[in-house]
């Protein structure tokens, strides 16, 4: 018994709280929890301000993509045609057209921030009907990579849809502007 830890207890005794040598002060603590709490916020607001700003980069680099590639077959707009009409689509300039005004709308509505939810469901679609139609004979190599690609970009787009236009956007500062009381 004499070996035992000063600290430890029975089952009958009660275990104590170790003694200190100073007095609690509750104003002390109070202030001293105030101090974490603001700087806890600050640290938070400084964290949302740079995903916000990430978050807006790479929601412009995804629409810059889309934008870039409908001016991609806009300037070859025949070779483009031809790859749609080996594949067995017929009015291949038809189906063209409106790709390049998917990809292009859909760009420009994800780079501005504005209906961001709509553009990425639309461009989804877009890539889930190019990908089946122009990209699916997995026997070519160049398909398998095109496709992979669609995915990843379909990956991207279903992170846009999920979280819409973010903090900064033509969206939120529409939105602001139109629900600002005026002055006087």
């Amino acid at each position: 018994m004499e070996d035992m830890d000063p600290h430890s207890t029975t089952a009958d005794e009660p275990r104590s709280l170790p003694q200190f040598p100073f007095q609690h002060d509750p104003e002390s603590a109070r202030q001293d929890l105030a101090a974490w709490d603001a700087e806890h916020r600050r640290e938070k607001a400084a964290e949302r301000l740079m995903h916000s700003r990430v978050y807006v980069v790479a929601r412009v680099l995804v629409g810059l993509v889309f934008v870039a590639a409908a001016a991609y077959k806009f300037e070859k707009f025949g070779t483009v045609t031809s790859a749609i009409s080996a594949r067995g689509f017929g009015d291949a300039q038809i189906l063209l057209l409106i790709a390049i005004a998917t990809e292009f709308c859909g760009g420009v509505l994800l780079a501005g921030g504005y209906l961001v939810r709509f553009a990425a469901a639309g461009l989804i679609g877009y890539l889930l009907a190019v990908t089946l139609m122009m990209n699916s004979d997995f026997s070519k190599d160049v398909n398998w990579a095109l496709a992979f690609g669609n995915v990843g970009f379909i990956a991207a787009l279903m992170m846009l849809a999920a979280h819409g236009s973010g903090g900064m956007s033509v969206m939120r500062r529409g939105l602001r502007a139109s629900t600002e009381v005026p002055k006087g």
